[in-house]
C-alpha cells in the first residue's frame, strides 16, 4: 500500500511541485498522509490536490492552506495537504 501512495504521489505531482514534509500513517480505508511544500502558483497546488483524488489509490484530499511568499525569484506559495487512503 505504501509503495502504492508514493507511486500515485509521484504521478500526480505537477511540475514545480516541491515536498518538504511527507507524512504516511495507517492502512487503507484509514491511511493519512500530510504533506507540505511550495508551488509555483496556488492553481498548481489545487491541481495537485485534484489529480491525487483522481487516482485508485487516494481517496479524499483537502487543503489545509496555500500561502504566497516573495522569494528574490519571484513568487512562490507554501502549502500542505492532507489526503486519505
Amino acid at each position: 500500500v505504501m509503495l502504492g501512495v508514493l507511486s500515485e504521489l509521484y504521478r500526480s505531482a505537477p511540475a514545480g511541485v516541491v515536498l518538504s514534509s511527507l507524512d504516511i500513517s495507517g492502512k487503507s480505508p484509514q491511511g493519512l498522509i500530510i504533506m507540505a511544500g511550495q508551488a509555483p502558483a496556488s492553481e498548481t497546488v489545487l491541481k495537485f490536490a485534484n489529480s491525487m483524488k483522481a487516482g485508485k489509490v487516494i481517496k479524499k484530499t483537502d487543503v489545509n492552506y496555500i500561502t504566497k511568499r516573495a522569494m528574490a525569484t519571484g513568487q512562490m506559495v507554501d502549502f500542505e495537504i492532507r489526503a486519505g487512503f
